[in-house]
This record gives C-alpha cells, sequence and structure tokens, in this order.
C-alpha cells in the first residue's frame, strides 16, 4: 500500500493518526465517509493527494475529488472549478454539485475518464456519496434483479398493455455514461402507455439503453443468471397525478419502466435501427442528434405476454416507484451496429484516455421474495386443475427467452 509523501505527510497524521499514513486503508477510508464533510481544508487537499498518488477504490476516488475543496487539484482555485461542494458526483465532463453542474478543465477530464469515474461507476457507493441516495443501498426493492423463470407466479388478470402508435419528435443523446433518446416536450400528443398491471396512464418520456463492452454482458435484467448484449428501457411518468418526470421519480405509482432485452442477430430490428440512426453524431459525451421522428410503439415486441414487478429506478436516487414492464420476446440488433454502441466515449474529444460509455448497467440486487408476475399460462392444457395462484408452491418455467 503506498504511503503519503511530503508535503502532506504532517497534516494527514495529525489529523489521523498513524493510520493517515496508508489513506487508501479501509479504516481511512470509514472515518473519511463519515466525516469528511466536516474536516479542515488541509486534511481535504491530504486527501486529494491520496487520490493523485494510490490506488484507491474508484468509488473512494469520486469522494476524495469531491472534498478536494478544488474539483482537481492543477485548477488553481480559479472559478469556476473552486469550491465545488462536499457532496458531489463526477459524470464525465461535469461534476455535478449542490450548486448544479460545473464543467472540468480537459486535464481533470481525461484524468477522471481514464479512471472510469462517473456516475454509474462503482455503483455500491451511491447510497453513501450523497445522503439524497440512501435508497442505493438502504431499499428492499431494488433494481434490476436476476428473473428465475422457475418461480413465476401466473395471474390470469394481466391485461396486455396498450402503448399510443403515434409518432413522437425526439432526439438522441449522449449524456457520458448512458444513451437516451429523449422525447421533446414541444411533441403534439402525449404518447400514452397503459393497461397490464397499471392502474393509471403514463406518458413516455425518455428511452434508455444499457449495453457492454462484450456480448455476454449488458442488460440490467437476466433470465435464468443469462444476460443479453443490451437492453432498452422505455420509461413512462404518470401523467394523471405528476407534471413531469423529475417530479414522479420518487412518488408513489409514479413510474413505469418496459424493458426489452436486445439479443445479437443478423438484422437490427427496423424501429430500433431508426431510433439508433442518428448513433454518428453522438459519439462523444455531451452531444445530441437533430430532432427527429420515432414511433416508439413499433419498439415493442410482437407479443401480449410480459412479467412485472415492483422495482426502483437503475439510477441514483434508486427510487422505488416504478412498476417494471418485461416482454416476453427480445429485439433485435446487428453485430456492426452494436459495435457502433460500443464506440460511443463518455468525454467530449477522441482523446485516447476517453473511457466508453459501454458496461453502463447496475449490478443485479437482491429480489428480497418479491413476486414476479406473468401472463404467461404455463397449464393451459390443465383443463380442470386448479387456478395456479391458488397453488403457491407450484414452481413453473417461463418460455424459452434466447430462442424467441
Amino acid at each position: 500500500m503506498r504511503r503519503l509523501e511530503l508535503p502532506f505527510l504532517r497534516s494527514c497524521v495529525e489529523t489521523f493518526g498513524e493510520w493517515g499514513l496508508y489513506p487508501c486503508s479501509k479504516r481511512f477510508q470509514k472515518h473519511a465517509f463519515m466525516q469528511g464533510i466536516n474536516l479542515p481544508r488541509v486534511s481535504r487537499l491530504c486527501m486529494a493527494f491520496c487520490w493523485l498518488s494510490s490506488p484507491c477504490e474508484v468509488g473512494f476516488q469520486v469522494f476524495l475529488i469531491a472534498l478536494s475543496g478544488s474539483c482537481y487539484p492543477e485548477a488553481e482555485a480559479d472559478p469556476p472549478y473552486k469550491n465545488c461542494g462536499a457532496l458531489a458526483v463526477i459524470t464525465g465532463p461535469f461534476i455535478l454539485t449542490n450548486e448544479g453542474s460545473v464543467t472540468l478543465p480537459p486535464r481533470a477530464r481525461f484524468a477522471i475518464s481514464d479512471l472510469a469515474i462517473s456516475q454509474r461507476g462503482r455503483p455500491e457507493f451511491w447510497g453513501v456519496i450523497n445522503p439524497a441516495w440512501a435508497m442505493c443501498s438502504e431499499g428492499r426493492r431494488q433494481s434490476p434483479i436476476n428473473l428465475d423463470p422457475r418461480t413465476l407466479l401466473h395471474d390470469p388478470n394481466l391485461t396486455p398493455i396498450t402503448l399510443d402508435k403515434t409518432e413522437v419528435k425526439g432526439q438522441l443523446v449522449n449524456t457520458g455514461h448512458s444513451l437516451e433518446w429523449r422525447v421533446l416536450t414541444s411533441s403534439a400528443l402525449p404518447l400514452n402507455l397503459s393497461g397490464g398491471p397499471l392502474s393509471y396512464t403514463y406518458s413516455i418520456s425518455h428511452l434508455r439503453m444499457h449495453f457492454g463492452e462484450r456480448d455476454l454482458q449488458g442488460s440490467e435484467h437476466t433470465i435464468a443468471n443469462y444476460a443479453f448484449p443490451a437492453e432498452l428501457q422505455i420509461y413512462g411518468y404518470n401523467a394523471q397525478l405528476y407534471r413531469n418526470f423529475s417530479q414522479a421519480a420518487s412518488q408513489v405509482y409514479g413510474v413505469v419502466a418496459v424493458a426489452v432485452l436486445v439479443q445479437l442477430g443478423d438484422r437490427t430490428t427496423p424501429a430500433l435501427a431508426r431510433m439508433l440512426e442518428a448513433l454518428p453524431s453522438v459519439k462523444f459525451g455531451g452531444s445530441s442528434s437533430a430532432a427527429y421522428d420515432l414511433v416508439i410503439s413499433e419498439l415493442l415486441p410482437s407479443t401480449e405476454h410480459y412479467l412485472t414487478y415492483d422495482g426502483s429506478l437503475t439510477v441514483p436516487g434508486c427510487y422505488e416507484t416504478v412498476t417494471w414492464i418485461l416482454p416476453n420476446k427480445p429485439l433485435y440488433i446487428a453485430f456492426s451496429q452494436m459495435r457502433s454502441l460500443r464506440r460511443l466515449k463518455q468525454g467530449s474529444s477522441d482523446f485516447r484516455r476517453n473511457a466508453p460509455v459501454a458496461n453502463n448497467f447496475r449490478p443485479l440486487q437482491s429480489a428480497h421474495h418479491r413476486t414476479i408476475r406473468t401472463n404467461i399460462d404455463f397449464g393451459h392444457s390443465q383443463v380442470g386443475k386448479k387456478c395456479s395462484m391458488a397453488r403457491p408452491k407450484l414452481q413453473y418455467r417461463a418460455n424459452d427467452w434466447r430462442n424467441s
């Protein structure tokens, strides 16, 4: 483990005792997380030096930067880089603080990209670096989860979901940590989703792609512990109770998310190809395409069967307000299109250290014995047998997703 060198050695020892010599120790990290906000500036500089000189955990490095007093030690305390605040998170070329976002200087941006520090980096630290995100580590209905086909519960009351077939205008955006297609608020009519497990009407606000650098990972949800190369999530907010997605995200019955798993194939599903046609114009973080039209309903696979459960957002603050719906068929993406996705970068230039957006999926969370319901009738041939809901001990096997 690397020791700190002068001129910060003395201040570190005075503040933290002998173990201040080893700032990447578990004991130091625990103390820093609990007391860091109240530390004097000299101690915060000590911690910033630790970030530069020691191989600390990536999530802890984010915390060190936030406490350093200036977003980057070489920024010379000139506005707007000074005093970014104790509670902050690095997201690509920006640092998000309680006061808003501040642009980092290029050299800091590249250093951060090189360490792959971003909003989705090391999700296990989300609940620690910001009290508003405590649900990320304390919640009992977190997403994503593994869906075990043997333990699905057939619910005959689950009707098909309905999504308006209206064409809407939106734009493709590389946020630096994900790829999103955002419905423009100027669209003439809202795009409504209803039916199925939903008691309200939801208005579609944005779509988000999660994908991996390799074919065996990328999706957030897994089926029988099998991960898909990508997952397309269609998000909507409760338009009957709330004004917009931001307000609905933390409220009861606030959000619906339709998660469509994406499998590799010879050709990309036409609607998905249409959504990704502006991909070359959003290679770098912070870039967005010109507005274009899309029929989002065509992104839903041609099946009325789905799985559903109550969960959370998979980004901070992990609010447990989401009704998840997973259609029982995947979309398909061509190998060439998948390679284009994997070329997306977090930063705003083609610098060689610019980290990829890929692997932007949250690790699996515990299901905590939640019920996963489905309208797939596994016992349809068993005439005269009891309803499956009356036989909770019976386990079922779902359709084979890989061959759907």
